[in-house]
């Protein structure tokens, strides 16, 4: 018998799988998805301060105190932490407003009571300033000159870079300094005609921002509104100095 040979047939070479061609017009749309979702995101979240000047910061009573306004106080409580800050670290100023306050209830980090400190002496201001005209009294005369001239001194101490970053104008500078001059005025009627029994404290003080007597019995006759966005995004010790 003639043997027959089998012939072994020839392995062919595996084919490479290619990727549809929607398949991969499909992941280059989900990665632009992705991207752009990313970016409109990073636009709602990034705060950016010169973006919001005109924007209500607080309001009191239906008058509103614009975030550029706010830039008066934030200033001048900034200016007050620098000082301590030089004190507390010379090389490393940002540690200051970065170290945590124990107080109990009311710890909190330097730069949160900062701001604080900030808002409350501007909504203070703004309720003496309503009381008083709600009362009949201005700055007539001589108190009108005088605060000019103070917002004109308050104005040529600002650099260029603190004007740029707060947005302050003279003008606005000028509104602030008749506020807090007629507030101030208000308040000093308020101390004679008032009495402060059960408060251990001066009358001044307790009148101020943070007394007893100005929390427990004016503050709370006032509706007080604030723009929680603008709030939660000051960060001080960042805004007129160690720019």
């Amino acid at each position: 018998m003639t043997e027959q040979i089998k012939k072994t047939p020839k392995r062919r070479k595996p084919r490479k799988k290619a990727i549809p061609l929607l398949g991969v017009i499909g992941i280059f749309l989900l990665a632009c998805m992705i991207l752009t979702t990313n970016i409109i995101y990073h636009r709602l979240t990034d705060f950016r301060y010169e973006k919001h000047l005109d924007d209500i910061a607080v309001s009191v009573d239906g008058t509103s105190v614009t975030l550029r306004e706010l830039g008066y106080y934030i200033y001048e409580v900034e200016a007050f932490g620098a000082e301590r800050a030089k004190v507390y670290d010379a090389e490393d100023p940002l540690a200051f407003w970065n170290m945590h306050f124990s107080a109990g209830d009311n710890s909190a980090f330097v730069s949160e009571l900062a701001k604080d400190t900030a808002y409350n002496t501007c909504v203070c201001d703004l309720i003496y300033e309503q009381m008083a005209i709600a009362e009949g009294y201005n700055l007539a005369g001589t108190g009108e000159t005088e605060a000019e001239q103070s917002a004109q001194e308050f104005f040529d101490k600002l650099s260029l870079s603190q004007i740029d970053s707060t947005g302050l104008t003279l003008e606005a500078v000028t509104k602030i300094e008749k506020r807090r001059a007629l507030a101030k005025r208000y308040a000093t009627h308020y101390l004679e005609q008032s009495g402060f029994d059960g408060y251990e404290k001066n009358p001044t003080k307790e009148l101020s921002a943070d007394g007893d007597y100005y929390k427990n019995w004016i503050l709370p006759e006032h509706q007080v509104e604030y723009n929680e966005k603008i709030r939660k995004n000051i960060s001080m010790g960042h805004i007129t100095i160690n720019l």
